[in-house]
């Protein structure tokens, strides 16, 4: 797999040739040992010793050949030893010292032989000059030498003069359609051009053309070569296919076994590249690196973790210097975070950033992956990694903030375009993504700063111009009416309308207002609680606080208010505190009126897209001296989603123990029990259509409140959602719940309570 790009064909036709750069002047079979004998004999004779040197030559004995050349060409006249020397330089891989020693000192000779052209031809077209190589191939090929005529071509083909090139192939099979070596060059150099399917052609006939049988399998040969020809141009299906005869026939060299599975590997055959492994290789201490790092990328692709750790690490263990022993590690660091080894793999990630930084670019696509993926711990750990290396660098903060901006995840986003603005190269970009994430948040002030400082230093960017039409287009105020209708199985009946305003008046501040219609009903008496309220709003990246003052009108006029408040960690982690004194909502309370006043703390966590829970303790007193404490938990999981469907599971505990249940010998109002429980689990799932979504759930419950047994009351809904456009949306909803004090048994069930509702939300 190492063979470059441009001396793949003179590799593959080699194969087939048996003169390759073998001068005319050394056709002799010459005996080493007696020139060796000749030349020690008397060193000063210029004619045994030119003699040897060839000798060596012919034995690969580069070194001492040149050395005799250099002291030859020194001294003598002989127009033959440059002619030779020249050819040893090039046959020994020194193309630029052989093209030196023609520049230099033989190209202005009159009688240049067509050997010593063709061999410096050679040189020129390893080094990529082609121009030169294909003029003097041509004078070369002008003389009859059929091979320097399929290499000029070639030649042709690379200076991209296809039509030069082509006309020579045409002419050399017309001359002999049984050429294979011209099939098999021009095929390579069509994969070159990017014409995978004619070449397919020309190394099919190539193949048809050549003995059964024949000494040293040359069709084995062709098919390895042109098979990695195509796999390294990204015709990976014509690789296989050339491979597979070899394969089910079991001729094919180890190393051929490998290319055949790096090949499956590169075409996502995931799946069959692990089954032709395993049945090709019994023992993989035989099997070469890359065969086995790609078996091990098969693995990691098709999600079996262990198997492709177990491999990585045997690579490792080797230490073989020829393999890209710094993909193998990167390769195992991301498989041993996805196994969940979060900590072995960042120390991993971690050895590479220290011993390896010009990789960082490629830890920086796993996070992103990481991210992407929705493992947000894992990919925010490696890109902290990389920007603690890299503290300066704009590229790895750009790439951060944006990959958390996608996820929905502002606060954290916000803040590294907070510090990538305060970086000389990434002021801009930064001052733009400060804009963008504070309105995410509702952080006007911010957003409105940094939109300053960017029409002050860069008012003729168009990323400023963005950012102002980002800004202007913002909610600067809603409504939001809510309408509802509730009964249960005690005869309590419900009818709620609610309307609240929202505007934003300055900087982090807004303007609240509502109004409240509770229609109550319990089967004997009917009335309304009427409420108005007004409220003020602060907001910034990292909290926010609502605060409500109420006015209640029953048979008598009372106050109350409301307190809100937020703390985001991040965007995935928010600690809550709620102070509110409200009335409790029963006829009977409301005459009095008894109050409640409530202190609540809760906590909230998202792991990743999938899971999310809520932690939540409240106490309460009453102003009939009653006292409550309440405690809940809430898990949920999303078992699948895409952007069509979308089905979660959830389970909650909630329990509010009460002090009293009667007050100097008289029974409350609002009836509380010792302890009212409830253990939920349930479904919901969503389906999105365009403008239209729809949401059904199901939750099964038991709660009771004690001393009484507890009752099965499950439940089931639907609700739809329509978005009429990005500023306004209708939600219209119904649910069923049933009750039964039975909870062992269903045949008992009956209606517990019916509600639907109606919300409509506008935003200016």
């Amino acid at each position: 797999m190492d063979i470059p790009k441009y001396t793949l064909a003179f590799a593959i036709t080699a194969l087939l040739s048996t003169n390759y750069f073998i001068p005319l002047a050394w056709a002799n079979d010459i005996h080493l040992p007696a020139l060796q004998i000749a030349y020690e004999q008397n060193p000063y004779n210029e004619q045994a010793a030119y003699d040897y040197a060839l000798a060596l030559a012919r034995n690969e004995q580069f070194p001492l050949s040149l050395n005799l050349f250099k002291q030859l060409s020194a001294n003598s006249t002989n127009p033959n030893i440059l002619f030779d020397y020249a050819t040893v330089l090039a046959w020994s891989g020194d193309n630029r010292g052989a093209i030196s020693l023609y520049e230099d000192q033989i190209l202005h000779l009159e009688r240049v032989p067509l050997y010593v052209k063709k061999n410096i031809a050679g040189a020129y077209y390893k080094l990529a000059k082609f121009k030169e190589a294909y003029l003097l191939y041509h004078e070369v090929g002008a003389a009859g030498d059929r091979q320097a005529r399929r290499w000029e071509a070639e030649a042709l083909m690379h200076i991209n003069d296809f039509a030069l090139g082509n006309k020579i192939y045409d002419q050399l099979i017309f001359e002999d359609p049984t050429d294979i070596e011209t099939y098999v060059s021009r095929g390579s150099m069509l994969i070159l051009a990017g014409d995978p399917v004619t070449a397919a052609i020309d190394v099919t006939r190539a193949l048809q053309l050549i003995p059964a049988g024949q000494e040293g399998n040359p069709e084995r040969q062709l098919r390895n070569e042109m098979s990695i020809a195509f796999i390294q141009h990204g015709d990976y299906s014509r690789g296989i296919l050339l491979l597979q005869p070899t394969i089910t026939d079991g001729s094919a060299s180890m190393k051929m076994q490998s290319n055949y599975i790096y090949a499956l590997r590169l075409n996502n055959d995931y799946k069959l590249a692990i089954q032709e492994a395993t049945k090709l290789w019994t023992d993989l201490s035989l099997v070469p690196d890359f065969g086995l790092q790609a078996l091990a990328d098969s693995y990691l692709r098709s999600a079996q973790l262990q198997k492709a750790i177990s491999i990585y690490n045997l690579i490792l263990q080797r230490g073989n210097e020829g393999t890209n022993l710094k993909s193998v590690k990167l390769s195992l660091a991301y498989a041993y975070v996805k196994s969940g080894n979060r900590s072995k793999g960042l120390s991993l990630y971690d050895e590479i950033l220290s011993a390896h930084p010009d990789l960082a670019y490629i830890v920086a696509e796993d996070a992103a992956s990481f991210i992407e993926s929705n493992e947000f711990l894992t990919g925010k750990m490696l890109y902290k990694k990389l920007i603690a290396v890299f503290p300066n660098d704009v590229l790895y903060r750009k790439q951060f903030a944006y990959a958390l901006s996608e996820k929905y995840m502002p606060r954290e986003s916000y803040e590294q375009y907070k510090a990538l603005s305060t970086l000389k190269d990434g002021n801009l970009v930064g001052l733009s993504g400060i804009v963008s994430t504070a309105l995410a948040v509702g952080d006007y002030k911010t957003a409105d700063t940094a939109l300053d400082s960017l029409e002050e230093s860069y008012s003729y960017s168009p990323i400023t111009d963005q950012a102002s039409k980002r800004y202007e287009a913002r909610p600067k105020g809603s409504i939001e009416y809510n309408y509802q209708v509730e009964s249960d199985y005690k005869n309590n009946n419900t009818i709620i309308a609610e309307l609240t305003a929202k505007l934003h008046i300055r900087g982090r501040f807004s303007l609240l207002a509502g109004a409240n219609r509770n229609i109550m009903n319990n089967g004997v008496n009917s009335a309304t609680l009427q409420t108005n309220s007004f409220g003020l709003k602060y907001q910034d990246t990292r909290q926010d606080a609502t605060i409500w003052l109420d006015n209640y009108r029953f048979t008598n006029l009372f106050t109350g208010y409301r307190f809100f408040a937020n703390h985001y960690f991040n965007d995935n982690s928010v600690v809550g505190l709620k102070v509110e004194r409200a009335p409790i909502k029963d006829l009977k309370s409301l005459l009095l009126p008894i109050m409640s006043t409530n202190y609540q703390v809760s906590f909230h966590r998202q792991l990743g897209l999938k899971d999310q829970y809520n932690v939540a303790f409240a106490s309460s007193n009453y102003s009939d001296s009653n006292v409550s404490e309440t405690y809940g938990v809430n898990l949920e999981h999303t078992m699948f989603s895409n952007e069509k469907k979308t089905l979660t599971w959830f389970t909650s505990f909630d329990r509010i123990n009460y002090k009293y249940q009667e007050i100097k010998g008289q029974p409350l109002t609002y009836e509380p029990p010792t302890v009212r429980e409830a253990y939920v689990i349930g479904f919901k799932e969503r389906w999105t259509l365009e403008k239209n979504s729809w949401n059904a759930n199901f939750r099964a419950v038991w709660d009771r409140d004690r001393p009484e047994a507890f009752a099965f009351s499950p439940s089931v809904g639907v609700e739809f959602n329509h978005q009429f456009s990005p500023n306004k949306v209708l939600v219209a909803g119904l649910e069923y719940g049933f009750h039964n004090t039975l909870p062992t048994s269903i045949n008992t069930l009956g209606i517990g309570y019916k509600q639907s509702y109606l919300y409509y939300r506008v935003n200016w």
